[in-house]
């Protein structure tokens, strides 16, 4: 049985009004080991693919739990926000960001999985980029130098795990519809708090919590309604993480 959660009810960060967030409890089947006449009978790239042990048909099998687990959130996002699914629609934009039609008007939403955890939000009054991934995973020591910025290399790991890090980042990038197309190290961070860093892109200043559920890193990415749009503090930290 899947287990749904209210994240607004956990966060040590206030989301702003209209921004609603939940998780949903996920267990993927492993993908099936490939069979050797499907080895066999595969042109040699797809034979690769399933030398390592991947069946394409499972992949597919799984993208569409996928959808049926996401479709099944958003439905649960808008019965929790006093909206009609009748009223809504999940689209695409032509950089593969999500977003929603609500009662006709363009509303931000958020989409994020790994295996055990599925985070869907929902932001009525602007845009939003959100990011999930387990506390445990880790990252080669060769990948710090493709995440972090140059004036942020020498706080990392001591100030900042390195999955912490790239789930603010990616949060950062799904906000601004680019995904990985743009290199993470381009982005500069100022770590505001214990929960929260900010971001300059362009006119925007964009604030990103990020904090520990169920053992997992999230980052929710979003602009502030009526926020300052020339200078912020920079608050000194420890540098400590949750």
């Amino acid at each position: 049985m899947q287990l749904l959660w209210d994240v607004n009810k956990h966060t040590p960060v206030p989301f702003p009004v209209g921004y609603t967030l939940i998780a949903v409890d996920q267990v993927k089947e492993e993908p099936a080991p490939a069979t050797d006449s499907h080895v066999e009978s595969a042109p040699k790239q797809s034979a690769k693919h399933n030398a390592a042990g991947i069946d394409r048909r499972s992949e597919r099998t799984v993208r569409q739990q996928n959808s049926v687990a996401v479709n099944e959130a958003i439905h649960q996002l808008l019965v929790r926000t006093g909206h009609e699914a009748d009223g809504f629609t999940l689209k695409k934009h032509d950089t593969g960001k999500p977003y929603g039609l609500l009662d006709g008007r363009q509303v931000g939403v958020g989409i994020s999985h790994c295996r055990s955890l599925l985070i869907c939000s929902l932001y009525t009054d602007g845009e939003t980029g959100v990011d999930v991934e387990p506390c445990d995973r880790t990252l080669h020591p060769s990948l710090y130098r493709r995440i972090c910025h140059p004036d942020e290399y020498d706080k990392v790991p001591d100030e900042l795990c390195g999955i912490r890090l790239w789930t603010v980042k990616e949060a950062v990038l799904k906000y601004l519809g680019t995904g990985l197309r743009m290199a993470m190290n381009k982005i500069k961070l100022e770590m505001v708090d214990e929960f929260r860093f900010r971001v300059e892109i362009g006119p925007d200043i964009i604030t990103i919590a990020s904090f520990t559920f169920h053992k997992h890193w999230i980052a929710v990415a979003f602009r502030e309604p009526q926020q300052e749009q020339h200078t912020h503090p920079r608050l000194d930290h420890d540098g400590t993480t949750p």
